[in-house]
């Protein structure tokens, strides 16, 4: 008998508990619909305490809203703090996720705005508010060396975001990797968009010019090693593949640095006189490049 009246007394509060808990929620939602954002966020903030005084905050949605009815009175302090709550226990909105990234940008915090753009990617990959935010956490990534997660960001950023600017990032991103066929592809991609972009047209010069110092070094190499008729009939043969690939950047570097007059493009410059025998051009750019 003494046992089914603590039974009936545990159902009693417990129902109790549940019922108070359901109406402060009722009502914050009430408060809510009619634009009362003050009692809403009380009330959701009674609700809080309840749920966490019955054990059972782990899977409310009340950290959430009360973080939305603090901003609607535009206290983003108290908003973060439920918003926070909200991550913690798993139950923040992609809206949540998105103010957050926001505020902890505006307020000059790199390593929370990461995490809060991670997390509205992993918990709400298909969201608007994400596809908008993946460029932002890419530009984040590059900005602080995380090379290998932007490489891996950079083919869920939309099409229509691979502008100029964004194509700049990743081509650096792939240049430091040493990625060279990708840099090849982007240099491309970016001339499409801006035909006198500086920093494609020098990658394409240099890499004829590699192309033709390799060839040539190569070449001279094999005829010092076996000189004879055949071997210099390849040579003559090689040089000539070299010559195109020199030709190819030699007009590069000269139209890079008729806009642009750095001393590395009249090193690059002069080299490529020397290769052609051309001594006065040679000495005029490698004084140049001095």
């Amino acid at each position: 008998m003494r046992t089914l009246s603590i039974l009936l007394l545990f159902i009693t509060v417990f129902t109790s508990c549940s019922s108070l808990m359901t109406s402060s929620a009722d009502a914050a939602k009430a408060s809510e619909r009619t634009g009362n954002y003050a009692k809403a966020l009380s009330m959701w903030e009674k609700q809080i305490e309840q749920e966490e005084k019955a054990g059972t905050a782990s899977t409310t949605i009340a950290y959430d809203r009360a973080g939305q009815a603090a901003l609607h009175l535009g206290d983003t302090v108290t908003a973060e703090k439920h918003f926070k709550m909200a991550v913690y226990y798993t139950t923040a909105s992609a809206e949540t996720w998105s103010f957050l990234a926001n505020y902890y940008q505006f307020t000059d915090q790199l390593s929370p705005e990461v995490m809060a753009l991670e997390g509205l990617l992993e918990n709400f990959p298909q969201h608007e508010l994400t596809h908008n935010s993946i460029v932002r956490l890419f530009t984040l990534y590059s900005e602080t060396a995380q090379w290998e997660k932007a490489m891996h960001l950079w083919q869920q950023i939309p099409e229509v975001h691979q502008d100029i600017d964004y194509l700049n990032r990743w081509f650096d991103i792939n240049k430091t990797l040493q990625n060279t066929d990708s840099c090849n592809q982007i240099a491309t991609r970016m001339l499409r968009l801006k035909p006198d972009h500086s920093k494609a047209l020098e990658w394409q010069a240099v890499q004829a010019y590699n192309l033709g110092e390799t060839r040539y070094q190569q070449e001279m190499e094999a005829y010092e090693n076996n000189k004879t008729h055949a071997q210099y009939a390849k040579l003559l043969k090689g040089l000539d593949q070299a010559t195109i690939d020199y030709k190819k950047s030699l007009k590069l570097f000269e139209d890079l640095y008729h806009r642009y007059p750095q001393k590395r493009y009249a090193l690059y410059i002069g080299n490529i006189y020397a290769r052609f025998g051309d001594e006065a051009n040679a000495n005029k750019y490698h004084t140049l490049s001095q």
